[in-house]
């Protein structure tokens, strides 16, 4: 606990992050962490969370609990109704890097896959902005037991965590019925994933289509959060064909419902890590040939649904220069790919759809390191694409794996950092040499299509 007059500093950094809130509009995750660590930092944990609770205007009938972190695995195996098996986890995966031209070091990654689930829960209970599956009194979280302890997160970003210690939780327990919604059966895609791009690829869309390859559910109601960017509901309406009805849910709400279907991730993905660097990513292996025709399978549905045909286009799929991870001399290299026949393309501008009707119809792809670098896994069979980076990418063996198993092929040109962030190193900005990108265009993506 802080001095007192760093306290109060503490106390009115957490009530002016909550104004929105008080004033009835939706607070991020990130907000909402920021708020529970400046008031841990200075209260006991009861007054923080009472603070807290009074800074969101919640009232006093929500409640703090202290709960055992359960395992989602574990429930399914034991309670859930149904369960389908994916894939059984316990397979040794060997992920090999690209070619790297330039500063950095792609390592090799070996690790071993975990089980890969859909199961149905009766009378269950989903929270938004939540990965929490709620049976009875338990809170289960998508962790498998020796995950919990792989890498540092903080575990409070999660809506119903207010704090975690060691394999306990103090949650947030909220049981206004002016904040319950109750369905039959759903399928539950809420959680804290599905804001940033990238993410929500990989695990929101992987899930749903994982589920359209494995099940037949078409006419159960698909709960999304309300706050969820557009692109990322067009994703579930494209996959889906319009046959799964999309119930958006507002922030603080629970949904109760008869039958609860979720899927497990495909991999470990922990929110929100606390710092990029120095982290082992043998804890974030996927079984990359059963993820690599999961996402063929999902681009099939697009072909049929957007009648695309060939891919021969050349597209620079790119940043918008004021954010974060940026190229410095991005003018030289927009104009250098322009001059060999690219488009450049910034997708977050686009519909979900019209990004990937870009994205099946390009053969040659150059794109920017970030979450846009996650489409590529929808590219068809026989693409290349040219991935540019600063020297950082201690994980990217893991994705150029997994787009080997689509058919892609990949290599990385590497820049010197211009600036470095602290703690995460990927956001660092960095210059790409022309004399160093010209001839992987001009000779390894050569225009053959």
């Amino acid at each position: 606990m802080n001095d007192q007059p760093t306290a109060q500093l503490q106390l009115r950094k957490a009530y002016e992050i909550g104004a929105a809130a008080r004033a009835g509009e939706p607070t991020s995750l990130i907000d909402a962490l920021n708020m529970k660590r400046a008031l841990r930092q200075a209260l006991p944990k009861d007054a923080a969370f009472d603070a807290y609770r009074d800074a969101l205007g919640l009232g006093t009938s929500i409640r703090l609990e202290r709960r055992p972190i359960q395992s989602l695995l574990a429930a399914a195996r034991s309670v859930a109704t149904e369960f389908h098996l994916v894939h059984p986890g316990g397979q040794s995966v060997v992920c090999e890097p690209p070619e790297v031209i330039g500063p950095g070091v792609a390592p090799r990654i070996e690790g071993v896959t975990r089980t890969v689930f859909v199961a149905c829960f009766e009378n269950a209970i989903a929270h938004s902005r939540s990965s929490v599956t709620q049976l009875g009194s338990e809170l289960c979280f998508d962790i498998e037991p020796q995950e919990l302890a792989s890498l540092p997160i903080d575990l409070a970003f999660d809506s119903v965590v207010f704090d975690r210690d060691g394999g306990m939780i103090d949650a947030i327990i909220d049981t206004r019925p002016a904040t319950v919604l109750k369905v039959d059966r759903a399928i539950s895609l809420m959680g804290i994933n599905v804001v940033s791009f990238g993410h929500w690829l990989i695990e929101g869309v992987l899930q749903f289509a994982g589920i359209l390859k494995e099940l037949r559910l078409e006419g159960t109601p698909l709960l999304i959060d309300q706050q969820m960017p557009p692109q990322h509901r067009q994703s579930l309406e494209l996959l889906g064909r319009n046959r799964f009805p999309i119930i958006e849910v507002p922030r603080w709400t629970r949904v109760e419902a008869r039958k609860l279907w979720r899927a497990s991730n495909w991999f470990y993905s922990p929110h929100l890590l606390l710092t990029d660097q120095g982290l082992n990513p043998k804890h974030l292996v996927m079984p990359m040939k059963e993820a690599g025709a999961v996402y063929r399978f999902a681009g099939a549905i697009m072909d049929e649904a957007l009648g695309i045909g060939a891919s021969d286009r050349r597209t620079f799929l790119a940043r918008p220069v004021a954010r974060h991870r940026r190229i410095v001399n991005f003018d030289e290299i927009a104009a250098f790919l322009e001059s060999q026949e690219f488009v450049t393309y910034f997708p977050e501008y686009d519909s979900f759809s019209e990004q990937m009707r870009n994205v099946r119809q390009s053969g040659d792809v150059v794109l920017q390191s970030g979450s846009a670098a996650h489409s590529l896994l929808f590219l068809r069979a026989g693409a290349k694409a040219c991935y540019l980076s600063h020297p950082a990418f201690p994980i990217i063996a893991l994705y150029a794996e997994l787009l080997k198993q689509v058919g892609v092929e990949m290599k990385i040109v590497s820049g010197p950092f211009e600036t470095r962030t602290e703690p995460y190193l990927d956001q660092s900005d960095y210059r790409i040499p022309l004399e160093r990108l010209r001839p992987v265009i001009e000779q390894w993506m050569y225009k053959s299509r």
